[in-house]
């Protein structure tokens, strides 16, 4: 038999941050995205799971506050520097910044390429705390002390990425 479909959340969604909006008012608060009667900040709000109702998570810094019977509570006070933070790039070409996602495997003919290439910067994914492959360290340094802006990311949802790595020692 065929499953029973979710009622659509967009409808529900919008009045409830409409209401959250007119009954408090977000000043100091920045950007705010409402869903599912939680409120988070949408510089941290991301989408977790691609069909669960429950879908959306603001991760270790987590929600700003919640929406129950129409009447919007605010866990904390507001962040100031989140509301000066900008949510959209400026007008304008923007630089070249390719993404090279690490694995198992990865060599160092996909980074020579990809530096070749001279972009403006680049985002490494690694795995872990931003791991990349230990072969690629030296190709790493090289492109950095090259005028290349290199920013060290990981693929995981949750934690920091710390310094104190091999590849930035």
């Amino acid at each position: 038999p065929p499953r029973p479909a979710h009622p659509p959340a967009g409808p529900a969604n919008v009045f409830t941050a409409a209401r959250a909006a007119r009954l408090a008012p977000p000043r100091g608060r920045g950007v705010l995205a409402v869903m599912n009667e939680r409120i988070h900040g949408a510089a941290f709000v991301r989408k977790q799971h691609f069909a669960s109702v429950e879908a959306f998570d603001s991760g270790s810094v987590g929600e700003l506050g919640t929406v129950a019977d129409g009447v919007p509570r605010f866990h904390r006070d507001p962040d100031p520097g989140l509301a000066r933070r900008p949510m959209v790039a400026p007008a304008g070409d923007l630089p070249r910044v390719p993404i090279l996602f690490g694995h198992a495997g990865l060599d160092a003919t996909t980074l020579a390429a990809i530096v070749a290439s001279r972009p403006a910067g680049m985002i490494l994914a690694g795995a872990g705390n931003g791991n990349l492959p230990t072969a690629l360290h030296p190709a790493i340094a090289q492109a950095a002390s090259d005028g290349v802006v290199v920013v060290r990311a990981s693929r995981g949802l949750e934690g920091t990425i710390t310094r104190d790595s091999p590849m930035f020692a």
